[in-house]
């Protein structure tokens, strides 16, 4: 049986991107979580994010989450961004928000867009939704939609 809600996730450590959706695969609600500039350790600004992601999952009494999975990518970008420890902490990220959501489910980047670029993932969700739906996303906004619409077999 269908969730009556799930969300799906675009982690990140300066802001987490979130979708709710309904048993009918429409957009609830949609958003940026990014921690306060006034907390500057790393940790604190996960928990941060956290607290507020699980506030949104108990006010739209979500039942189901879907995270995306971060991949490694081996280029020069990949390499940059492992020694950066940029990948660790988002790892961590994931890794709590995973502990934090209910009924979680890992979604690799490599199954739902693989090396898509940003354009052509927002070309794609336009077409698909209405744009009463999309005309107020922001950055993650748009990758937890895609997470989305990937879970539902429409992306």
């Amino acid at each position: 049986m269908r969730p009556k809600r799930f969300i799906s996730v675009d982690p990140g450590v300066s802001g987490t991107g979130y979708a709710i959706w309904s048993r009918t695969n429409r957009i609830i609600d949609f958003g940026i979580i990014a921690p306060p500039s006034t907390i500057k350790e790393f940790e604190a600004r996960v928990m941060n994010i956290e607290r507020r992601l699980r506030n949104v999952v108990r006010t739209y009494k979500v039942e189901k989450s879907y995270i995306e999975f971060p991949a490694f990518y081996q280029g020069f970008g990949g390499q940059v961004t492992a020694r950066s420890g940029a990948l660790v902490k988002l790892a961590f990220t994931v890794g709590i928000l995973y502990g934090a959501l209910p009924e979680c489910h890992l979604v690799p980047v490599s199954s739902w867009k693989g090396s898509l670029p940003k354009e052509i993932v927002i070309q794609r969700i336009r077409k698909i939704l209405p744009k009463t739906d999309w005309m107020d996303f922001k950055e993650h906004v748009w990758d937890a939609c895609g997470i989305g619409l990937h879970v539902q077999g429409r992306f």
